[in-house]
């Protein structure tokens, strides 16, 4: 794989092998590991994690594994799965990308900037930290481990596994559990879905990891958030003291409009996009890779 690589469904399943040797099983092992530990996916989903805890995993390190031995094997990392899109639900962050109209790329980032950083800060988080902004209708989203989450911006429903819950407010979703953001009921068109521990892990490009749909970068692999789309939550430690009630901003006056900003997103649908970054067990690392997926 490299750079701009097309993955199409037509793709062998295996995007590579990482070998590793030493003088004896143990050191080979060891060095497997932090070559796992440097490699990274993003915009397509992999099983990375499942093999640095099959590694770990006593009868493997023994040599008494079989082919049931992953049957007991958990994958230990954090995502968060997208059951339904919605309307268009992108990555942002805050500021987002600015500085770069002279080559064809217009400011990037939340349009709520506001509500964004506020739903951030009640997390714990920086108040930059990657999100979801969705558009009009918001996604349904499917937790794999327990996850505290604050929903902001404009007036909607929002439920967790069909119990009403507030925005402006952390809230903690169970693992498996069903989190879904509805439309607007008031003024708005924007919500937002911000993540404890730091937000999403995904790679910045031209400095922010806001989504630019148009030229197919930054988010999730340049596109907007599909179905069986997966999202990496990042892996920062925290506490319940850290949380707090965020204070959402006051509604537009009668007969006033809603507050809005000239930028142009540009968000729209686009091929699934890949980037990888792999250092080797030296501590050298290697380039960041990107490759587009179709399907």
């Amino acid at each position: 794989m490299e750079t701009g690589t097309e993955v199409t469904t037509s793709y062998d399943p295996m995007l590579a092998k990482v070998i590793a040797y030493g003088p004896d099983r143990a050191h080979a092992l060891e060095r497997l590991d932090e070559a796992l530990a440097r490699t990274r996916v993003d915009g397509i989903e992999t099983n990375l994690g499942l093999v640095r805890a099959a590694l770990a995993e006593p009868s493997f390190r023994r040599a008494t594994h079989s082919t049931a031995t992953l049957a007991e094997v958990g994958d230990p990392t954090q995502r968060v799965e997208v059951v339904s899109g919605g309307t268009l639900t992108t990555v942002q962050d805050w500021p987002g990308r600015t500085g770069y109209w002279q080559v064809g790329v217009p400011p990037c980032g939340p349009m709520d900037d506001l509500s964004f950083r506020l739903g951030n800060r009640a997390l714990g988080n920086h108040e930059g930290a990657p999100g979801l902004e969705c558009t009009l209708q918001g996604p349904t989203l499917r937790f794999t481990h327990a996850t505290t989450v604050c929903v902001t911006g404009a007036p909607a429903r929002v439920t967790v596994d069909g119990a009403a819950v507030a925005q402006w407010e952390p809230v903690t979703v169970p693992a498996g559990a069903l989190l879904e953001v509805g439309s607007p009921t008031e003024h708005g068109l924007r919500t937002y879905v911000l993540f404890a521990g730091g937000g999403l892990d995904v790679p910045a490009f031209l400095g922010s990891a806001s989504t630019f749909t148009l030229g197919r970068f930054g988010g999730h692999g340049g596109r907007a958030c599909a179905r069986a789309t997966y999202c990496t939550a990042a892996r920062r430690r925290i506490t319940e003291r850290r949380f707090r009630s965020a204070t959402a901003p006051g509604s537009p006056p009668p007969g006033g409009s809603a507050r809005s900003k000239a930028r142009t997103p540009h968000r729209s649908s686009s091929p699934r996009t890949t980037s990888t970054t792999s250092t080797p067990p030296t501590g050298r690392s290697t380039s960041t890779r990107r490759a587009r997926v179709y399907g």
